[in-house]
């Protein structure tokens, strides 16, 4: 799930033509956290996941897009 949340997150941004540094200042975090999340070398937490939707101004659904429909349908989603 990490490796889908990073890759979206990371195709959200460059779609956006936003650089990490305006996306971390939205989400509240560091721009190496943010870095580590989209590179998938950080262990999401339910807070990374909430910063990166803050930050990417979206919802949880397409962060997800591409993920396991078992574990979507798992977190509701």
């Amino acid at each position: 799930m990490s490796v889908v949340i990073a890759r979206n997150a990371r195709a959200m941004r460059a779609a956006a033509q936003l650089r990490q540094t305006e996306v971390a200042a939205r989400a509240g975090i560091s721009r190496t956290r943010l870095s580590l999340i989209e590179s998938g070398n950080r262990r999401l937490l339910v807070e990374d996941v909430i910063a990166l939707c803050r930050g990417l101004g979206t919802s949880l659904g397409p962060l997800l897009d591409g993920a396991d429909d078992t574990d979507r349908r798992t977190l509701g989603v």
